[in-house]
């Protein structure tokens, strides 16, 4: 009987290295957006701190929508400009503007920008529909919005400035750098993708121990079967089939059965001798070295 590989046995390197992909690069594409969207929601949050730190401050007695809406007033506007400098510092914004319905920009950092119109995009509106909106924009991005060189990728953040009647007059647009947040994602990444890594080939080396174990057993069971039980005597081979009696077969039949082969008859010269001891060609073999020869019948 011939035995039969497996795919996998042929193709074990292959196997192990697929195994390893299907586990591995999953977990890690999870982890990578896992630590993305935690880094932007520390930019959404250290934005919106910052509007409700001017609210804080500011409107002691006034709303910040009423106090924006009178920054013509140089007093005002010194006083408002004094305190946003000294949040961005502390929070590490990196630029803030306020637009308006209009999309005139209100209050920026860079003095050259108020007064100036910008057509609103896609987050802007969303920011004017109440939803605090972020994304990451590296520099080619905002020297095509604003003309302007940025040192380092940023992240864009809408906070909408919600007056006591529930209108969004205004919304603040905030830039965070977000370099230490992308050293701080590929430290963790790199940490994870190491952990991963060991769990990984941990799995693996325990599968392929196993696997491993189960095709010894396997191939003990093959020596096992390869044993053909014969009679002693007259020579017929047990055969057992699951669900079926025993029964004894002699050795032509059972290899005519599973080999497809066919026998022909001869005598050896033991046989010859013993069996035809009186006969020249028994006597002519005995004299030789080797006496084993298959004469026809």
């Amino acid at each position: 009987m011939r035995n039969q590989t497996s795919f996998i046995d042929r193709n074990f390197g292959m196997t192990v290295l697929f195994v390893f992909i299907v586990l591995f690069v999953p977990l890690m594409v999870r982890e990578w957006i896992s630590l993305r969207a935690e880094g932007m929601y520390n930019v959404e949050w250290h934005t919106t701190s910052m509007a409700r730190l001017l609210e804080r401050d500011l409107a002691v007695n006034r709303s910040l929508p009423d106090l924006i809406s009178n920054l013509k007033n140089p007093e005002t506007f010194d006083n408002f400009d004094n305190h946003v400098r000294q949040k961005i510092g502390f929070l590490g914004l990196r630029n803030i503007r306020i637009y308006d319905l209009s999309g005139e920009i209100i209050y920026a950092i860079d003095k050259d920008f108020i007064g100036k119109i910008f057509l609103p995009g896609e987050n802007r509106n969303a920011a004017f529909a109440g939803n605090i909106v972020s994304e990451l924009i590296d520099r080619d991005e905002y020297f095509d919005e604003y003309s302007q060189e940025s040192s380092s990728d940023m992240a864009e953040v809408y906070v909408p400035i919600i007056a006591e009647g529930g209108e969004i007059p205004y919304v603040i647009e905030a830039y965070f750098d977000y370099t230490p947040i992308t050293q701080r994602t590929n430290l963790l990444l790199i940490k994870s993708a190491a952990s991963l890594l060991v769990t990984t080939l941990i799995v693996l080396v325990l599968l392929i121990y196993l696997y491993k174990g189960r095709q010894k057993m396997s191939r003990q069971v093959e020596a096992l079967e390869a044993i053909l039980p014969i009679c002693m005597y007259c020579k017929k081979i047990r055969i057992e089939g699951e669900g079926q009696s025993e029964e004894w077969m002699n050795v032509e039949s059972y290899f005519a059965e599973q080999d497809d082969l066919e026998f022909s008859h001869g005598i050896c010269g033991d046989c010859l001798q013993k069996h035809y001891p009186d006969s020249k060609v028994a006597q002519k073999s005995a004299k030789k070295t080797n006496p084993v020869a298959n004469i026809p019948v």
